[in-house]
């Protein structure tokens, strides 16, 4: 049983793990975070040119990434414990097993810089989201006692929600008449909607950042592990080598003893599998 334990590749297993939940995680919070926010900027301001390709990015990226997953298991699987001994025995398989190592390692660099950049990317409506609900918990305990439209004027006297103030504009060049285009919301029941697509909208890319971190963990680990199973694999002839040499059939320890106690040790015979016999 401890045998079989010992030709687990943990690492490997424990990435595989991160990889796998971390891509699910971010795919499907990212997909629908953006399909809300342009549902939301098509209604209220105007349409965001681009946000479909972050879809299309994650929808392409993540399953690429759980295939490479399961491929460095299954290099990990092979080139761990008695496995490795098995299947990367001559020296033409530990040739061929050490450059699979290179290319796998290769493979996982990008992948990590793929998902470093995907992370960043990620950062930005995660820190606009804590920007805008700052901003919502702020302004929004001057009006909770405003009842009825009448007041709603009121309270937008002097407060006015405007994109421009926190760095969001529309290019001109860009601007389409035949579209709604809007930038300041103008009424306190705007704002509250505002501010509910703000709570349930945020959450979500903070849920799709943390995947991404999950995922570059994962990548880490398996780089790790490569690197382990590369060095074990070239020094794999010396340590066979040194396993399956042959041991000295009496430990030095007694031999020692014997010499002390008035045993001179002699040869028998001359061959290589010749013992040693002790006379007094």
């Amino acid at each position: 049983m401890g045998d079989q334990l010992e030709n687990i590749p943990y690492p490997s297993m424990i990435s595989f793990v991160l990889i796998l939940v971390g891509s699910c995680i971010m795919t499907g919070t990212l997909y629908e975070a953006v399909r809300r926010t342009d549902t939301y900027f098509r209604s209220t301001f105007y349409p965001i040119d681009g946000l479909s390709y972050a879809q299309t990015v994650s929808v392409i990226i993540t399953p690429i990434t759980v295939v490479l997953a399961a491929a460095l298991l299954a290099f990990g699987c092979l080139a761990t414990g008695a496995t490795r001994e098995k299947i990367y025995r001559g020296n033409k398989s530990i040739l061929s097993g050490r450059g699979a190592a290179l290319v796998f390692l290769a493979l996982a660099h990008l992948s990590c810089l793929c998902w470093l950049a995907l992370m960043c990317g990620l950062m930005f409506p995660a820190t606009g989201w804590l920007v805008m609900d700052r901003v919502c918990a702020e302004e929004w305990r001057y009006w909770l006692d405003i009842d009825g439209e009448k007041t709603n004027a009121k309270f937008f006297n002097y407060f006015r929600f405007n994109l421009t103030h926190y760095g969001i504009y529309k290019k001109l060049y860009n601007f389409n008449p035949s579209l709604k285009y809007n930038e300041t919301i103008t009424t306190a029941t705007a704002f509250q909607n505002f501010c509910s697509n703000v709570n349930t909208i945020g959450p979500l890319y903070m849920f799709a950042l943390g995947g991404a971190m999950f995922v570059l963990f994962g990548l880490f680990c398996f780089i790790g592990a490569l690197s382990a199973n590369y060095t074990k694999l070239k020094y794999t002839p010396d340590l066979t080598q040194y396993r399956t040499a042959k041991q000295p059939e009496v430990e030095p320890a007694e031999t020692e003893y014997l010499q002390a106690a008035g045993y001179a040790p002699s040869i028998a015979g001359h061959g290589p599998s010749d013992s040693i016999v002790y006379s007094q």
